[in-house]
């Protein structure tokens, strides 16, 4: 988990070459295709060379639509409660507690 900063490119590679590493050693002979989002540091060259050097696939996603499922909802419920409480968040702990408690507060579907 990073603390400082966003997904950069560089972080994102990082990401990606450990889940490939495990892959080969797992799952040796199998070939798999990785659902990517349009963020620009997933779709740079590097990452997607990574992918099919390591004998994967990539597709992408389509732009995002907020009632395309329900992880768009989640992600727009989570955003748009936070928003609610941003005044009062001011350490990690609060963030987490509060995302925890938005999260516990679905139910199930």
């Amino acid at each position: 988990i990073w603390m400082n900063g966003g997904m950069i490119i560089e972080r994102f590679h990082e990401f990606i070459v450990y889940i490939l590493d495990n892959l080969d050693v797992n799952f040796p002979q199998c070939s798999f295709v990785f659902t990517i989002d349009n963020l620009n540091s997933h779709k740079n060259a590097l990452i997607l060379n990574e992918i099919t050097n390591h004998g994967h696939h990539y597709v992408f996603h389509a732009p995002y639509w907020p009632v395309d499922g329900i992880i768009e909802y989640i992600f727009n419920t989570i955003q748009t409660r936070l928003k609610i409480f941003f005044n009062r968040l001011s350490t990690m702990d609060d963030l987490q507690n509060c995302i925890n408690n938005i999260v516990g507060g679905f139910g199930s579907f």
